[in-house]
Formats: C-alpha cells, sequence, structure tokens
C-alpha cells in the first residue's frame, strides 16, 4: 500500500495505545477485539504507506475514546496520539458539506468524512465492513482491517 492512509477511529486507538507498548492493548476497553497481533499486523500495512491523514472528527472522537483507561496510562496514551497528530497529515471539510450528503444519514459525520476524503492516491483502512463496501463500491482503494486478521494463522 504506497497510499497515504485514512485511518478510522478504531484502529488509530489501536495504533496509538500499540505503539506506547503492545501489552497496554488489553488494558484498554475499547480495544477488547483486538490482541497484541493485530497491533503488528496493522504496523505492518502502514510501514508500507506514504504516511498516514487525519481528520479532526476522527481525532476527536479517537482523543475521546482512548481516555476510557485510568492513568497514567491515559495520559501515556494521550502522549502516543500526540505524536502521531505531529507527524502526520490532516485536511479538515466543512461538515456542512459533508451533512448534505446521503453518506451523513447513513454512517454518521465521521465516517461521511472519510468517505468524501476517499480519492485516488488516498486509501481507508477501516474495521467498519459498511464503511469498507461503501468505499470499495465507489470505487476507492480500502482495505478492510477485519479481513487481514482473518489471514492471521491464529486468528479465530
Amino acid at each position: 500500500m504506497a497510499n497515504v492512509v485514512l485511518l478510522d477511529t478504531n484502529l488509530l486507538i489501536l495504533f496509538a495505545v500499540g505503539l506506547l507498548s503492545p501489552g497496554n492493548i488489553r488494558k484498554h476497553k475499547r480495544l477488547e477485539k483486538y490482541d497484541e497481533t493485530d497491533f503488528e499486523l496493522l504496523k505492518q500495512v502502514l510501514s508500507t504507506s506514504n504516511g498516514l491523514l487525519f481528520t479532526p472528527s476522527v481525532l476527536a472522537e479517537t482523543s475521546n475514546l482512548s481516555r476510557q483507561v485510568s492513568e497514567p496510562l491515559r495520559t501515556q496514551i494521550a502522549q502516543s496520539l500526540a505524536t502521531l497528530i505531529a507527524n502526520a497529515g490532516e485536511e479538515y471539510v466543512e461538515s456542512r458539506s459533508v451533512v448534505i450528503t446521503p453518506d451523513y444519514l447513513n454512517f454518521g459525520l465521521t465516517d461521511a468524512v472519510l468517505l468524501y476524503l476517499a480519492k485516488p492516491g488516498v486509501a481507508l483502512l477501516t474495521d467498519d465492513h459498511r464503511l469498507y463496501a461503501a468505499a470499495v463500491g465507489r470505487g476507492h482503494e480500502a482495505l478492510n482491517f477485519a479481513h487481514l486478521r482473518l489471514l492471521r494463522k491464529d486468528f479465530q
């Protein structure tokens, strides 16, 4: 994957927590379905990209949801996320441009913005099947992390 990657909220939380320490993944309630091997898989996929692209809505959701853990881990995750933000691209899309699209009603604001930004050179990486299917159905490059997880020999 040589494109820039739009990462959805759940995967960004996994990435920020895993970069801090993969052992912390099992400590975070938002990451119950993931493990350390999932983080390594995500890291491997992202290592072949040309960087990350975030939206303010994904960052706001990630910041809020990643805080659902006690200190000192809460602050450590915030610092890990801050480092990711400082080293990635960010693109703002006016909400009023998105709420007039059918995607807003079908997916909500954050995912509608991700679909809005999916374009040549930008790949969407998500664990949301509906969002993935919508992106692929429009001819956008997208990866469903759940599909990648199925390829793991140890995945049950």
